[in-house]
């Protein structure tokens, strides 16, 4: 049941039905198009997604529902990689190089600043480790987990399986953040990640 209070405190409880009239999506929203769907094969709620412009730029965070329709939306002020909703009901996505998780009306809660930020010292909780990529994850325990990456030299590597002459080459993987990230400091015994109070 869905009980409502309004600017006026009149109360009103078990209302059937609740249309709320949105404003028009911004000029600059991708068109969408549902080219298949099988409700039997979807999960119930609503499908959470990043859609960035094939020319670069912050792209939108958008959920739709299972007809396709947009439902809920967020403008990045950069671009955006992973985003996953979190047990509190906010959502946390990779902004660029950082990590930030925002309510849903929008409003940054916190913002977590790697090494390769451009955010300035100060307006986010600083995190040293090499940019976060492909995906957050939020630990049972309260924490998230973060992939970074990092570079490293290798002798004589060949560039291909033709290589006659391998030479020192710079090669980029994947790591697990071992450092805590958190918005007040956790024993370093603690698993890796942020702490979310």
């Amino acid at each position: 049941m869905l009980s409502l209070i309004d600017s006026n405190g009149n109360f009103t409880y078990g209302a059937a039905r609740l249309e709320i009239e949105t404003p028009r999506l911004p000029a600059d929203f991708p068109q969408l198009t549902t080219t298949v769907r099988d409700i039997r094969k979807m999960e119930p709620g609503v499908t959470l997604m990043m859609v960035a412009p094939s020319g670069g730029g912050s792209g939108f965070l958008l959920a739709v529902d299972d007809a396709g329709r947009v439902v809920w939306y967020h403008r990045p002020s950069r671009s955006t990689g992973d985003a996953k909703r979190m047990r509190n009901g906010n959502l946390l996505y990779i902004d660029f190089s950082d990590a930030v998780e925002i309510d849903m009306l929008g409003n940054v809660v916190q913002r977590w600043r790697t090494s390769m930020s451009a955010l300035p010292p100060g307006e986010a909780t600083e995190v040293r480790a090499n940019p976060f990529h492909h995906e957050l994850t939020e630990l049972p325990w309260g924490n998230l987990l973060a992939l970074s990456h990092e570079i490293r030299r290798l002798e004589n590597y060949p560039t291909s399986e033709t290589d006659t002459a391998p030479s020192d080459q710079r090669a980029t993987g994947a790591m697990p953040i071992r450092r805590p990230m958190t918005r007040r400091m956790i024993p370093s015994s603690c698993p890796c990640g942020i702490r979310m109070p």
